[in-house]
Formats: structure tokens, sequence, C-alpha cells
């Protein structure tokens, strides 16, 4: 392991490939635990800042109030200055963004004593990341990517967030176009990775299905010699993970998971199921060397048991025992906004609204439609659906395919009304609209969702599922301002109606 790049000014400089316009004259070392803050408002006495930039910010704006902070240093990208007598030092680099994700590799390289893991693929990143960190934290010390924070940004976070004590770190690595990943995986080096799907996500981007596996496979570039690779069983995924990891034969560090008797690891008997009146999902793993073994988490959707399994046969490899597991995976918590129940003014949202692309539109109309993932006291359904993007041409094919799903799964059970959020669904409302003849279906743009709020009534049931920039928390939150305002006392002197 290499000596932690916060050893020393020197190291650090090297580290971040960096030279001094001044160095600094503070009397705090750089701190054990937290080295970097990327926050002007966070700083804390010794810290690094890295002075990032933006399209809607420049941190290099926030310098002074770093340095009042007790900033050791300040990481900037071009010649600034600070008053007279501060003691804190200028690093300057070609640029800050690549010089966070150089400081985070150099501080993986120190971290003599911690598992780093990865997870990626093209959906359940997160929320694999949670159950991972989970199932291992009932037995093990150690932190995991708190948010989706899988860019070049947040994966540098991440990695700088870990301390020398942990024994394991689990970091979350995204992309939206090609070339992305290697870079993040080299920095990650990960001792074992996920990759938990394949599907149709940023093909603006990306281009095709394939370039997406291509793209994905690339987190294992970065893999440690001997380490462990778990790929979702798919065969356009897995031939690309074959080819980064050396050749057509499957390496020995590389197993697949998934519900065919192909996979290396076999996930079955995927189903819903309450435990101590919670609603989650219960799952079967077995391998040619183990006998089926039950295991349940506390989070809705069944395609979540495919991620649990890689989770269950990573924390076996790690030395845990499946009552560990089981009581890790136990304690797991849903990410906010994928396939959260929320409840709001006697309406229960089930609130997907993070992100979207084709596949997780179908696996949460499935959960939808599912009577055990069900809340018993509904009245009426009805579904809000965000346009996705970043699909590229591919989008309006998408968008009618998407609703053909809808048509079959969620169609039977006669939702009370259907909301197309986005211009991307605009050209299908009058097909909806004939495929779905009982429901009510309206077409709103993204500027405005106070139209779908309006649909609502209490003892609905709802799915909010759309790409990010949509919003459609938005709704529930309509929703649950409408009634503040109802509650409102009248002023006095009110007259009377």
């Amino acid at each position: 392991m290499s000596p932690s790049p916060f050893s020393s000014d020197e190291a650090l400089a090297r580290a971040a490939n960096g030279r001094w316009l001044r160095r600094p004259t503070a009397a705090s070392p750089y701190p054990a635990v937290d080295p970097v803050s990327t926050d002007s408002r966070a700083i804390a006495p010794g810290q690094a800042f890295v002075a990032l930039k933006g399209d809607r910010f420049d941190a290099h704006d926030f310098l002074d109030a770093a340095s009042r902070a007790g900033a050791r240093c300040a990481v900037v990208e071009r010649d600034v200055a600070l008053p007279a007598g501060s003691p804190t030092g200028l690093l300057r680099v070609a640029s800050t963004r690549a010089a966070l994700l150089a400081l985070g590799a150099a501080h993986r390289r120190s971290l003599a004593n911690t598992r780093v893991l990865a997870v990626g693929g093209s959906n359940g990143k997160t929320t694999c990341v949670r159950l991972l960190g989970a199932a291992l934290s009932a037995s093990l010390r150690g932190r995991w990517s708190p948010k989706s924070f899988n860019n070049d940004v947040g994966v540098p976070v991440t990695l700088l967030s870990a301390r020398p004590d942990d024994l394991f770190l689990v970091c979350e690595v995204g992309t939206n176009a090609p070339g992305e990943i290697e870079p993040l995986a080299r920095a990650v080096a990960p001792d074992a990775a996920i990759i938990t799907s394949l599907g149709r996500e940023h093909l603006e981007g990306l281009g095709s299905i394939d370039a997406v596996a291509r793209e994905e496979a690339a987190l294992l570039t970065g893999l440690r010699p001997g380490g462990l690779a778990l790929v979702a069983d798919d065969p356009v995924l897995v031939d690309h993970a074959r080819a980064v990891l050396g050749g057509p034969a499957v390496p020995a560090g590389l197993l697949t998971f998934g519900p065919s008797a192909s996979a290396d690891i076999r996930i079955t008997n995927a189903r819903h199921e309450h435990l101590n009146n919670t609603a989650g999902v219960a799952f079967t793993v077995e391998t040619a060397d183990t006998p089926a073994a039950a295991f349940w988490l506390p989070l809705l959707g069944t395609h979540n048991a495919l991620a649990a399994g890689a989770v269950v046969a990573l924390a076996r490899w790690a030395g845990l025992a499946d009552d560990a597991i089981r009581a890790g995976l136990a304690r797991a918590e849903p990410a906010p906004m994928r396939l959260s129940p929320q409840r709001t003014r006697n309406v229960c949202f089930l609130n997907d609204a993070y992100n979207a692309n084709p596949e997780s539109m179908i696996a949460a109309f499935k959960v939808f439609a599912d009577p055990d993932a069900t809340p018993r006291d509904i009245r009426r359904r009805g579904v809000v659906l965000g346009e996705m993007l970043e699909q590229g041409d591919a989008g309006p094919v998408l968008h009618l395919e998407v609703l053909e799903h809808l048509v079959a799964t969620v169609g039977p059970l006669d939702p009370a009304f259907v909301a197309l959020v986005g211009d991307l669904f605009a050209r299908h409302t009058e097909w909806l609209r004939s495929a779905l003849p009982r429901s009510t279906v309206v077409h709103a743009s993204r500027t405005d969702v106070s139209p779908v709020a309006a649909l609502l009534r209490e003892g609905d049931y709802v799915l909010l599922k759309g790409s990010r920039a949509t919003a459609l928390e938005r709704v529930a939150d309509a929703w649950s301002k409408a009634g503040a305002q109802m509650q409102e006392p009248k002023p006095a002197g009110a007259a009377r109606v």
C-alpha cells in the first residue's frame, strides 16, 4: 500500500499533480478523517478545500471563506490570491475535478486493511449499495456511498470518506457517456465488484445496448488481481465482462447471478412477503456448492432479489455467515424515491421518481400491480409517468413500448387515471386513451404538475415514475400543500358562505 497523500504537503502536491502557488503556514495538519472538502460552508480546520467549477457555480469565489474556516490549503485551477497573512496554501492544478479524483485514488491506495467494493449497472446501483452496506455492517466496520455518488465527483468523495480502520468501503460507479466508467474504476481499484443489470440507459450518449454493456463491463478494468466479479447473467454483458478480464474463457474470478439455471449464483422464488407487518421480498440463493438458502429484505420489488442475491454471494466471500447476512439485510432501508411507499393525506404514493429507463419503468409496473405489494385500504389506483430522458432517437418508440407494458400490466386493474408528464409522451396520449377507455388519461407539461395533483382523491394508490428532471415528487408535494391550505384557519371576520 502507498503512503497517505495527506501525510505531508509534498505528498498532497504529488498526488494531485499540482504545484504550490503558496505553501500552507497553518498549524493544523490534514485530518486523518475526512481530509478533503468541496463545500466552503462545511470546512473543518486542516482540510484541503478543492475548488470545483460547474456550469452554474465556481467555488474559487469562496476561497476567502474557506481560508477563514481553517482550510490548510485550497486546490485551484487558476492563479488566484488570498489576503496577506492568510495561513492557507494554494495548490495549482490543471483541473480541480481531475485533482479530486487523483486524490481519491491516492487515498484508496493507502487503505491497507479496507476491502473496497464497487457497484455498477444500468438499474439498481444505489439499492444494491445500500443492501451491501447493510449486510456487511452487521459484522464489519465500514461505510458506503450515502447517495447516488457515482460520477467523477461523487466517487472520489466516497473514497476520501474511508478511514484507515474501516474494513470495507462500497463505491457506486455510474455513467451516461462512453469512457466515463474506466477512469473511475481504476481509481476505485475494487477488490470485488457487482454489475447489477443491463438495460437501455442513456442511449443518447451510449448509442446501443451493446455499447451500454461495454461501458458497464469497464467497471472490471480496475479489479485487483484475485478479485471477485459478480455480473448479472445477461449474455451480452457477460461477453463484455469476459473480454475485460482476459478472453472468452470464464475467468476464475467471474461469477454470474440471476434466476436461470445457467447462472453460477441462482436466485429463485422471489416474491413479496410480509414479515413482522413489513412488506418485503423473500427469495432463495443457491450455487453448485451450496444448497438453497432463504433470505428476506424489507424492500418492495421482486427484481431487487437479484441484486440481493449478488450481495449474499459477496458477503459470503467476505467471510460472513448466512445468519449474519440475514440480520444485515433485514435492517436495509430503501433509497429515497426508489419504490418507496409514502402516505400523504390518505393517499399512498409508490414513489419511484428518482430516475427512469424502460426496464425500470416495466419493473415498477409489476410492483404496482402485485396484490401482495399493494396496501389493503386503497379505493382506486392512479399512475403518473414522467418522460424518460437521454434516450436519443429511440425515445419515441421506447415511450410507446413502456405504455404498452402499462396497458398489459396495470390496465386490467382499471386505474382511475393515468397522467403523462413531458413532451415525449404527448404523441401517445390519444393512443393510451383508446387503450384504457375506462381511465382518465391526461397529458401535462414538466413545468406545471398541478393539474396532475388535482386528479387525486383520498384513498388513492398512486405510482410516481419518471426521469429525475421531471421531479414527479412534486405531485405528492402539491397534494400535501393543498391539504395544508385547506386546514389553515380563516382570518377573523371572514364572510360565511
